[in-house]
């Protein structure tokens, strides 16, 4: 985590990349180029971790299992990739941009997780 002095607001454009790929309407590295300037992502083979340089969200990018639902309709349907699956519910987890509060919360948390290893 980086030092608050250095965070910002983020601007319309990240909260939309950040909405879009929750959706999962623009892949992993289209994100990480649209957020190259309030984060650093290190994806490697052994190491998953996110370093943001902006404030958290007011509100947070809400994640219900609608979310969940549609990725997997649309693994189902061929549209995706396991790994993307495994991919994207990894990355949900980790950007704390994203929220799950309120009564489904521990399904999808459940969820986010087995999706997550599914690779």
């Amino acid at each position: 985590m980086s030092d608050n002095k250095t965070r910002r607001a983020l601007n319309s454009g990240e909260r939309r990349a950040l909405e879009q790929y929750a959706r999962l309407e623009i892949p992993l590295d289209e994100l990480v180029e649209r957020l190259n300037q309030v984060a650093e992502f290190r994806l490697g083979p052994t190491e998953r971790r996110i370093d943001v340089h902006y404030e958290r969200p007011e509100p947070p990018i809400q994640i219900t299992p609608w979310h969940i639902e549609n990725v997997q309709a649309r693994k189902k349907r061929g549209d995706i990739s396991e790994h993307e699956v495994a991919e994207w519910a990894s990355m949900l987890l980790l950007i704390d941009a994203y929220d799950w509060e309120g009564p489904n919360e521990d399904v999808i948390a459940e969820w986010l997780n087995d999706l997550a290893l599914l690779t």
